[in-house]
């Protein structure tokens, strides 16, 4: 299901109005946003005993909510952490870095969800469920925040997240956790960043 963006309706704070040009998705559309996929994959993991696993650093407070929104709660769910890194500054590197404590996290005949900030070439995406298929999990699945489908072949499954928060268009896109340069992370909602902020 896709959401669409209300920044006409949204105005960038007077505080970021420097560095942001536009609010895409609200903190509040964000909150309705992580409730409805929260108890969708609830449902989901019911009687699974998911391992949830959010990527490190973009899904930190992605991850977080949707965890807590993971209501009634799948008996037998843990949630960890990862790290994966594939973009230097504003565009993806195309080698995706995972780190190496993602190997001590047991996934054997476990179901795992992955959640992610955006997908945007879907390497990310592919790297990791490739990994934790072939440590054992019963089944990998992916969440994103974001889908952004301009930078990817969506015709092929394997690229696309299996949930994802909103379809978003090919611009730079910082907040809740999404950031540049480790900037702009903590913004509570996801806007556009100006172009004069990243272009030299």
């Amino acid at each position: 299901r896709e959401q669409a963006a209300m920044s006409h309706t949204v105005p960038v704070p007077p505080e970021d109005a420097h560095a942001v040009a536009e609010v895409l998705f609200s903190r509040e559309a964000i909150a309705a946003r992580v409730a409805e996929l929260g108890a969708e994959l609830a449902a989901h993991y019911r009687d699974l005993r998911p391992v949830v696993l959010p990527v490190m650093s973009g899904a930190m407070f992605f991850g977080a909510d949707l965890a807590r929104a993971m209501r009634p709660r799948p008996e037998g769910m843990v949630v960890e952490t990862i790290k994966a890194k594939s973009y230097e500054g504003m565009s993806s590197t195309g080698v995706v870095r995972v780190s190496p404590e993602a190997s001590e996290v047991d996934v054997r005949d476990r179901h795992v969800l992955v959640v992610e900030d955006i997908v945007d070439t879907g390497g990310t995406l592919r790297t990791l469920l490739d990994r934790f298929a072939a440590a054992g999990a019963a089944s990998v699945r992916m969440v994103a925040l974001l889908d952004k489908r301009a930078g990817r072949d969506c015709s092929v499954e394997a690229n696309n997240p299996h949930w994802s928060g909103f379809v978003v268009e090919d611009k730079f896109v910082i907040g809740y956790g999404l950031d540049f340069d480790g900037e702009y992370r903590e913004v509570e909602y996801v806007g556009v960043l100006k172009p004069e902020r990243y272009k030299t």
